[in-house]
């Protein structure tokens, strides 16, 4: 975050009651940055679905014209920098028997072209995105820092387990051991967890299995919207002095419920009346069609 937006974010949080994050890190780097107190913090983590039914592994090598045979890492993300695609292709080169699929564009793109070997395909954007993760054996983060991944998500949906540095949520998304593996930023270490993954189908088949219930459960659209619900509905439910009827000394207002109004982060500012309730939630596309998490002002 810049100064700026710092800034801007600790003022909002003095007149906030509840600030959602999307994940356990994403709270702790914003306390860390001196953004809100604890107490006013709930983690709600996002929900996703898939633009399509994920195919089976032969159709979807089909689709993106990649061997039925051979072994095939997925890496989806933007080419940037903190993405790290560097390690990407490090890691591609000390597996060269191993197809890897890069979808995703951005600034690095032709650079990271440049430096790849035979055994990385470049996809660009793609809409289709399960073809993608369902013609991958297993899914590679490579990244210096992330907040929620939910391309980790996405993966585990299709049942595909995941290779990741552990920055970030990916810890939150990645049980390592059992949905997929958590290594330290480095090549050898990235390395060497893919080989011993792909080594291993029943580990694998094992790690994708267990990723796609607990995706399904704890990153469910359903499960966000009834958690979002229930604060949206504890707050209202609280009276408060000065809001609506609230009982005031001095001011001769009564107690009484909040009327909700809803304003997206990225519209205008509110006038905030006095007692007026702010619920800030950090900003996450996650479907196209449902996507957009919104801050929702209660007054």
């Amino acid at each position: 975050m810049t100064r700026s937006i710092v800034v801007a974010e600790r003022a909002l949080a003095t007149v906030t009651d509840r600030m959602v994050a999307v994940g356990e890190s994403v709270r702790d780097e914003l306390l860390a940055a001196r953004i809100g107190m604890p107490a006013q913090y709930v983690v709600i983590p996002p929900g996703v679905a898939l633009p399509a039914p994920a195919p089976d592994r032969d159709r979807a090598r089909a689709a993106l014209g990649l061997p039925t045979n051979g072994a095939v890492v997925a890496y989806v993300a933007r080419l940037t920098k903190v993405k790290r695609p560097d390690r990407m292709i490090g890691v591609a080169r000390a597996l060269p028997e191993v197809t890897f699929v890069v979808a995703g564009d951005g600034p690095l793109r032709a650079e990271t072209a440049a430096a790849a070997p035979p055994n990385v395909r470049f996809l660009g954007w793609r809409a289709d995105i399960e073809n993608v993760y369902s013609a991958a054996d297993l899914t590679l983060l490579t990244s210096d820092n992330e907040g929620m991944p939910v391309t980790l998500i996405e993966a585990a949906l299709c049942g595909v387990p995941a290779v990741a540095t552990i920055v970030g949520s990916t810890a939150e998304v990645v049980l390592d051991g059992r949905t997929g593996l958590t290594v330290a930023p480095e090549v050898a270490a990235l390395a060497e967890a893919v080989r011993g993954l792909l080594a291993d189908d029943s580990r694998r088949r094992q790690m994708g299995a267990e990723a796609r219930q607990r995706a399904g459960d704890a990153f469910s659209i359903e499960r966000m919207t009834a958690a979002h619900t229930a604060l949206y509905e504890s707050l209202m439910a609280t009276p408060r002095p000065g809001v609506d009827g609230c009982s005031d000394p001095g001011s001769g207002r009564r107690e009484g419920r909040r009327r909700p109004f809803s304003l997206p982060l990225r519209g205008r500012q509110p006038e905030l009346g006095t007692g007026g309730v702010h619920v800030h939630v950090e900003p996450l596309v996650v479907e196209q069609d449902f996507a957009t998490q919104a801050g929702r002002v209660l007054e």
